[in-house]
């Protein structure tokens, strides 16, 4: 299996869903509703294992 190519769009495109995600975090934590402040804690915690793998992506891809 070969690993897909990651653009600076890719990275990006995570990039960005990490700042909203952070954004949602503190949101929730003002509206005082920690089920949903796990969920997005659990969001960033995955959306950052993206981003390491999209780092590993573009290291990988030809130049």
């Amino acid at each position: 299996m070969t690993i897909r190519t990651a653009d600076a769009a890719t990275k990006t495109a995570v990039d960005t869903a990490l700042r909203h995600l952070r954004a949602a975090r503190g949101e929730w934590r003002k509206a005082n509703c920690p089920r949903a402040l796990e969920k997005v804690r659990r969001a960033i915690d995955s959306t950052e294992g993206a981003k390491r793998h999209c780092d590993h992506r573009r290291a990988r891809s030809p130049a």
